[in-house]
C-alpha cells in the first residue's frame, strides 16, 4: 500500500515540475535573445529552470 501511495506521490510530483517548466518557458520565451543587456537575466532564468528540474 505504501509503495502506491509514494510512486503515486513521484507521479504527481514529475507532472508539477513538467508544468512549471512549461510555465516558465512561456513567461521567459524571449529572455536570451535581448542581447548582451538581459545576459545576465537570461543566465538566473537558466539556473532558476536548473533547480525545477
Amino acid at each position: 500500500m505504501i509503495d502506491k501511495i509514494n510512486s503515486g506521490i513521484a507521479e504527481l510530483m514529475k507532472n508539477e515540475r513538467e508544468w512549471l517548466v512549461n510555465i516558465w518557458d512561456a513567461c521567459f520565451q524571449d529572455e536570451g535573445n535581448q542581447g548582451e543587456e538581459k545576459q545576465g537575466t537570461g543566465n538566473k532564468v537558466a539556473a532558476s529552470k536548473s533547480l525545477l528540474v
